[in-house]
């Protein structure tokens, strides 16, 4: 067997992984419409399980006013939402991602 066909047999194999580690988690967001900015923000919180919105904002690069409106938007589609963190006593909310991870 040639080395492209065999390349491409593989790749074909490896589509359903793709889609499950891929597309599947960010269904939701891509049936949302939503910006890239609020995409961004989404696969932060998706890599990193929760982050304050200091956290967010520093991330994202925008004002802390700008991530409280734009987790805000993403909390009224589902897509997120604000509850404290296992890990840390402190009264601080932290967002999380409520997309299936798998």
């Amino acid at each position: 067997m040639d080395s492209s066909k065999m390349i491409s047999e593989q790749l074909f194999l490896l589509i359903p992984m793709l889609y499950n580690q891929i597309i599947r988690p960010i269904e939701g967001a891509l049936r949302a419409k939503i910006s890239p900015l609020q995409f961004y923000a989404l696969m932060a919180l998706k890599r990193e399980g929760c982050m304050t919105m200091s956290a967010l904002s520093a991330h994202c690069g925008v004002s802390k006013q700008q991530s409280t409106r734009l987790i805000n938007s993403l909390a009224d589609t589902g897509l997120v939402e604000r509850r404290p963190c296992k890990q840390d006593r402190r009264p601080v909310s932290y967002t999380h991602l409520t997309l299936p991870t798998a």
